[in-house]
């Protein structure tokens, strides 16, 4: 069966076009949400604001959350929109995150299909979580390796998935990255992408920040379990959504027929991959 998807995806190497590169959630993307994980930060979320900021009852804090959250699409940037500025952003998230190894476990599917992936294209995770919590979780489930950098919170700052701002801070960075890992290999000296020092990106770099004009048909690729950030995505950037099928899509869609714009699958694993985008694999 393996055989048959590979002569599948190297004969459409000629009739698809080559990706450039490839974007990736992290919670319900590259994990199942339904493992409690989810929950428990969501929990935690909670015990930080009655604890820390002064709510009077967890049902209190969750009807707030609520509110604040479908407006600013992150808890950090919804307490912070209330006026709550005192209280350290590390702390937040160490406390909020918790021990992601009580509810992580690796997947090797995953990792075999990220490892199997054409090594022509880096690969980027994209997540309105903190790149430290991020890259504990990544490092639990054994696929950190997989990838060239984290985008998290601390990068995207003020703005997060799924504004226009927060993308195209994002692919600018990842412009400018690419074109320092191409550096890097065509010295000749090492084809290790993920060795890109900060330094190869220049200060004249940093400081063109331009406008990310939209991409071709399926030359970037976004895997997300968020129905409404691959919107943005699409809509802004022509960036070609991968939707994670769970319990994200079930609560964000509304029965509309907005999710039939993208590719659904269960989870990112080579026997719906190679099937359903081949080009990722070409």
């Amino acid at each position: 069966l393996y055989k048959w998807f590979t002569l599948r995806a190297m004969g459409a190497q000629n009739t698809t076009k080559k990706v450039k590169f490839a974007l990736f959630d992290l919670d319900g993307c590259l994990y199942p949400i339904e493992n409690g994980y989810e929950h428990a930060c969501r929990a935690r979320v909670f015990e930080f604001m009655v604890s820390q900021l002064g709510y009077e009852t967890i049902d209190k804090a969750k009807t707030i959350w609520k509110r604040e959250f479908t407006k600013h699409n992150q808890t950090l940037k919804s307490l912070r929109e209330l006026g709550h500025v005192r209280f350290k952003k590390e702390t937040y998230w160490e406390f909020t995150r918790g021990d992601c190894s009580q509810h992580l476990e690796p997947d090797e599917q995953v990792r075999e299909c990220l490892r199997k992936m054409s090594k022509s294209f880096p690969k980027f995770v994209l997540t309105n979580c903190a790149e430290t919590e991020a890259k504990q979780a990544l490092e639990r489930l054994n696929i950190l390796d997989q990838f060239d950098y984290v985008y998290g919170a601390d990068f995207m700052g003020d703005t997060c998935k799924p504004s226009k701002e927060a993308f195209g801070k994002v692919l600018r960075d990842v412009k400018r990255r690419m074109k320092a890992m191409d550096g890097v290999r065509s010295d000749g000296t090492d084809d290790d992408v993920h060795s890109v020092d900060e330094d190869d990106i220049t200060e004249e770099e940093e400081a063109n920040e331009g406008i990310q004009e939209p991409f071709d048909d399926d030359e970037v690729f976004m895997f997300e379990d968020s129905l409404k950030n691959l919107v943005s995505a699409k809509d802004n950037f022509n960036i070609t959504g991968v939707l994670i099928k769970g319990k994200t899509l079930a609560e964000e869609n509304d029965g509309s027929e907005v999710s039939k714009r993208f590719v659904q699958i269960d989870k990112p694993v080579l026997s719906e991959l190679m099937e359903k985008v081949p080009s990722l694999f070409a």
